[in-house]
């Protein structure tokens, strides 16, 4: 006879859990920052680094640069006013997140089984899966976490809502929705959740259940719209039929690795072509009809099932526009599967639930659970230690593939910066071998060679890298590297006119860049070019307004050309956007003193 456990027992596991994941968690803590993304949303972020009303309404009508996530850079604020920008504090914020978290799915899954002992081993698994160390230990992973908590905690107000008829509770829930999308847009469906757990619970699904939803359905509407202002340059064209296969790729690698956890890295990149006549897309193509006609099928046979597998494909939808960054492809981000995971987990007692009304399955299923923490206890403390720094972290993921040019790059740039210039070149030839498409190895070896002294050798490998720039595609803001590099030593070189059409190309290639007129716009200022320098700086502005150097460099013009007011202003808005920004406070001095005069 299956029994549950007492409220004070389930208090009990509810503090294990905290400790445990803690003491998993403990030596990653010691983690510093690395080169994928900390900087650009932490220590190198001027809105970070400061708390006032302009960063405040900078943080709320920007992007990260393509992301909509102001409360989680609110959070990284506010951790950074109190502790500074040392690494410590985001990955201790991190884990108490995740702990949070872990709490949150016990006290959610609870409520929808009715059973304390099925809360807390979901809890359990979720806290414990080695799958969730990217978003725990990441330091930019923080989003994931601030939007899954609010996630779980829109959910579980929810169900207290139906539990007691409170309408208080539901807009609790609201509220924790609107929170968690301000954190990441990711958890759009939750509406679609709320409709599962509607039904689940016997409330039949009509026009007045989805009303009762309306700002839910309003609030994803337009964080939907707002999402997709921020994807304004994709490096890759997927077609839809593309896009399917690798979101059928990444369902199967997801549902894997919740299973049978391993082979764990920071970047999955796909390399492979896309295709349906290839095993790797054609069998998880075959599987994801299948799991969607199960879905379809305990939709009205098994409502329970039915909620599980919605917890588990819903919150990995909006995730499916991710598969490319930096002109590279990935099937699949460990983080993604973050809150998917809880589907998965709740089948897995909802199976355990069925063997606990006989005495030996129960007692098979409650040693296969020891037996299942105790492998993932050290992959978890071991996978959250790759993050230690950008060495161990490229380290690892070219453990798992070798193959990956981005991984090889960025560990050249990390041998580069210790000063080991013949390592660096030999991985970053590598990648080049291995991925000419891709310009960045082959600037990374001009800047080499450059370093060593070899101009011609530095010149060559510039040029390779922009003969080699897709055409089938737009350019990315960082394949237009090449062409600074390449202008810059030309001009150094005594060819000033080459340098110049080099950075015109630039331009043309990338018009809707604000860096490649910036760069113009200096060219043009170094030769006294002043009214056409102004206009490129000026486009610049109208491209992101948010860039401190094109106000500063306008108002060097201006100020030049006796517009002192103009200028001031300019200077004024350089130091609102970075207050150390190079000596745009003595400039800002020297101006006004001409201006008392």
């Amino acid at each position: 006879m299956e029994q549950d456990l007492t409220h004070r027992h389930l208090l009990y596991g509810c503090v294990a859990i905290a400790l445990l994941t803690f003491l998993v968690y403990a030596s990653s803590l010691g983690n510093g920052f690395v080169s994928l993304d900390d900087g650009l949303l932490m220590y190198k972020n001027p809105l970070v680094q400061r708390t006032d009303l302009y960063t405040l309404k900078r943080i709320f009508t920007s992007y990260d640069p393509e992301l909509y996530i102001p409360l989680t850079l609110s959070l990284y604020q506010f951790i950074h006013t109190l502790f500074g920008s040392g690494p410590s504090a985001f990955h201790t914020m991190s884990l108490f997140l995740h702990i949070a978290n872990a709490l949150l799915v016990v006290w959610v899954t609870t409520l929808l089984c009715k059973k304390r002992w099925m809360g807390l081993t979901v809890g359990l698994l979720f806290a414990l899966h080695p799958l969730h160390t990217e978003a725990v230990a990441w330091a930019s992973g923080m989003k994931d976490l601030l939007s899954g908590f609010f996630f779980l905690l829109s959910v579980g107000f929810y169900i207290g809502f139906l539990d007691n008829g409170d309408r208080k509770h539901l807009s609790a829930s609201t509220l924790a929705f609107a929170l968690g999308l301000l954190s990441k847009v990711v958890i759009i469906f939750l509406p679609v959740v709320l409709l599962l757990i509607d039904h689940q619970r016997g409330r039949k699904v009509d026009r007045n259940t989805i009303l009762e939803k309306k700002i839910f359905f309003a609030l994803s509407i337009l964080f939907t719209c707002i999402a997709v202002g921020g994807k304004v340059h994709k490096p890759y064209d997927l077609s839809l039929f593309e896009t399917v296969l690798l979101s059928c790729k990444s369902i199967f690698f997801y549902l894997r690795q919740l299973l049978v956890p391993g082979g764990f890295s920071v970047l999955y990149p796909q390399e492979s072509p896309i295709s349906l006549y290839h095993a790797e897309f054609f069998l998880p193509a075959l599987f994801t009809v299948a799991l969607l006609g199960l879905w379809w099928i305990s939709l009205r046979k098994s409502p329970r099932i039915g909620l599980a597998l919605g917890l588990f494909l819903l919150p990995l939808l909006p995730n499916f526009i991710n598969f490319s960054k930096n002109g590279y492809l990935f099937f699949a981000s460990d983080r993604y599967a973050y809150l998917p995971s809880i589907g998965i987990f709740l089948l897995l007692v909802m199976f355990a639930e069925q063997c606990m009304k006989n005495r030996k399955k129960a007692q098979l299923c409650s040693a296969l659970l020891v037996l299942i923490l105790a492998v993932f206890v050290p992959l978890t403390r071991t996978q959250s230690l790759t993050w230690k720094n950008s060495d161990a972290l490229h380290t690892n993921i070219l453990q798992e593939y070798p193959h990956s040019t981005m991984a090889l790059n960025n560990l050249g740039s990390v041998r580069m910066a210790e000063g080991n210039t013949e390592e660096a070149l030999r991985l970053f030839t590598d990648a080049y071998s291995r991925e000419k498409q891709h310009s960045t190895a082959a600037i990374n070896i001009g800047i080499v060679y450059l370093q060593k002294g070899d101009l011609t050798q530095a010149e060559e490998w510039y040029k390779k890298a922009i003969a080699e720039l897709p055409v089938e595609r737009a350019a990315t803001e960082d394949e237009l590297i090449p062409y600074y590099f390449l202008a810059d030593l030309r001009e150094k070189m005594g060819f000033p006119e080459e340098a110049l059409a080099l950075y015109k190309e630039a331009v043309a290639k990338g018009e809707s860049y604000a860096e490649p007129h910036i760069n113009l716009g200096i060219a043009y200022q170094k030769r006294r070019r002043l009214e056409e320098a102004e206009q490129e700086f000026r486009a610049a502005i109208g491209l992101n307004r948010y860039l401190p150097t094109p106000h500063y460099n306008l108002a060097g013009i201006l100020a030049e050309t006796g517009y002192l007011d103009d200028a001031e202003r300019e200077l004024k808005t350089v130091l609102r956007i970075d207050p150390n920004f190079e000596n745009a406070n003595r400039h800002l001095e020297n101006i006004q003193r001409l201006m008392q005069k």
